[in-house]
């Protein structure tokens, strides 16, 4: 069976063709659609990653070589996103900046390789955060899995946090939130108005997540 949408030539790869919804609805129940034409309807979860304890091990001593102790508010934040996806490099500096100072937790940047010479420029611009290693997908889930908060743009690792149960702040600036947004009261998305995401309106929703959360999470 090879099914999927309608769309113009689709029957070229696609031997059942379902109608899109008229409804917007997130893309994970999109694909759930698929399978729910074929067995009928259910009740779908929220879609879970489980951490490899090994590789648990792994991040517990990177982070104690970073000096990040057991109770420590750590954030994670992912600098990457694609094209307009992008928030900029000096508000994720400003950013980490005001949390270390106003909340003591410590900041945690986190990048893929396209992020490698915006890396370097932040980490050249300041040693009080710490820098992630490009670690694989399995490390980097555990990674997320330690963080208390989670702040990226509409990123793989967005996702990944999402999956593996971290509160995450996802700033979308050039894609649908309906549609690709994090689902879960626990999680907070932001829109960009005039395709951008100022400083201050994060720092404001971090503060409602940090009350909400970070008496839970350490």
């Amino acid at each position: 069976m090879r099914i999927g949408y309608k769309k113009p030539k689709s029957n070229l790869f696609l031997n059942i063709e379902v109608a899109p919804s008229p409804v917007k609805r997130h893309a994970s129940e999109m694909h759930l659609d698929l399978l729910r034409h074929l067995v009928g309807d259910f009740q779908s979860d929220d879609l879970k990653i489980e951490v490899d304890p090994e590789k648990k091990a792994v991040v517990d001593e990177f982070l104690k070589e970073k000096g990040v102790e057991t109770g420590d508010f750590l954030v994670g934040m992912h600098i990457g996103g694609r094209g307009g996806k992008r928030w900029q490099i000096k508000d994720f500096q400003k950013l980490a900046d005001w949390i270390t100072d106003s909340f003591g937790a410590k900041v945690m940047f986190l990048w893929g390789p396209e992020e490698k010479e915006a890396i370097k420029r932040l980490h050249a611009a300041s040693n009080d955060h710490i820098v992630a290693e490009l670690f694989s997908l399995p490390v980097l889930t555990a990674l997320i899995k330690r963080c208390n908060l989670f702040i990226s743009p509409d990123t793989g690792a967005m996702h990944l946090s999402v999956a593996v149960g971290t509160p995450t702040l996802a700033l979308f600036l050039d894609s649908d939130p309906i549609k690709f947004g994090p689902k879960g009261k626990m999680h907070r998305t932001l829109r960009a108005s005039g395709g951008t995401i100022s400083v201050e309106t994060v720092k404001n929703a971090f503060k409602e997540m940090w009350k909400s959360y970070s008496l839970v999470q350490i």
